[in-house]
């Protein structure tokens, strides 16, 4: 399961460029940070990237409800969305 940045051809900028460059930055709750005065592509790529993600989370969450471990795997799909 990749949920970390998988990125349509159309954005010029890619995760990793925008990470390097301060861009995007990770944030606890599993998401991309967008920073003040970020370019347009910039906040694109990233507003593409947490849909995909809550999009992930909530699929998870539903496959999971009433099951013990559920924060667990929500925490675990965080830590590999960091990667």
């Amino acid at each position: 399961m990749m949920i970390a940045g998988t990125v349509s051809t159309a954005f010029a900028l890619d995760l990793e460029t925008a990470r390097k460059s301060g861009l995007a930055g990770e944030v606890d709750n599993g998401l991309l940070a967008i920073p003040p005065g970020a370019p347009t592509d910039a906040q694109e790529l990233i507003t593409s990237i947490n849909n995909s993600r809550r999009a992930e989370y909530a699929k998870v969450a539903a496959q999971n409800k009433g099951r013990r471990h559920y924060k667990n795997t929500i925490l675990g799909l965080m830590l590999i969305s960091h990667q």
